[in-house]
């Protein structure tokens, strides 16, 4: 596989605890030499200590690792986060994976190189849902029902890791509420 350049979009809100554990999975999967780029944090004004966990890691990590912090500017919410975030990506090859360590950073590079054989979104289905049974059972519910009796998606709409190419953003439009980001962005994309 040759080098991707792309830019990963974090949308995060209280994920102190994760941050680094994250950065240095998403580094070594960028050492490996299959991709280059910019990872992109969208901070939806924390209150715990997730900023200064970013901006320890930029000083670590410098040129070598490009990271960016940004304020959320918009109203509340991952959505709007996601959509200030896509703005500020320099790459073709957009990324976005959630901080909460749910999805593998590992899986990236794999996902990227399937956009060189024609795909323009590719969604990481989760293995493991939530370990809050109830919360699970509703996202598998959400999933069966409206991702795909209503409207035949066959994938996991609300996974929040998916990788795509950036000129889907030129050509829809894009006015989610602060928590219907997946599936409107999986529908408009495919319309």
């Amino acid at each position: 596989m040759k080098e991707k350049w792309v830019s990963v979009v974090i949308p995060t809100l209280n994920e102190a605890g994760n941050i680094e554990s994250l950065a240095r999975r998403l580094k070594r999967a960028f050492e490996d030499g299959t991709l280059a780029g910019e990872v992109i944090f969208v901070d939806d004004h924390s209150t715990d200590d997730t900023r200064q966990v970013i901006e320890k890691l930029q000083a670590e990590y410098g040129e070598t690792f490009p990271i960016a912090l940004y304020m959320k500017q918009g109203k509340r919410g991952k959505a709007q986060s996601l959509i200030e975030g896509f703005g500020y990506a320099r790459y073709e090859t957009v990324v976005m994976i959630d901080a909460d360590l749910q999805y593998p950073p590992e899986a990236i590079p794999a996902m990227a190189e399937k956009l060189s054989h024609g795909a323009d979104i590719i969604v990481a289905n989760r293995v493991l849902y939530d370990t809050n049974v109830m919360r699970s059972f509703l996202s598998k519910t959400f999933v069966f029902f409206f991702a795909r009796l209503l409207h035949d998606l066959r994938c996991d709409s609300q996974s929040g890791l998916k990788v795509f190419r950036k000129k889907i953003l030129r050509e829809v439009i894009l006015d989610p509420t602060p928590w219907t980001f997946d599936m409107e962005f999986l529908l408009s994309a495919r319309n």
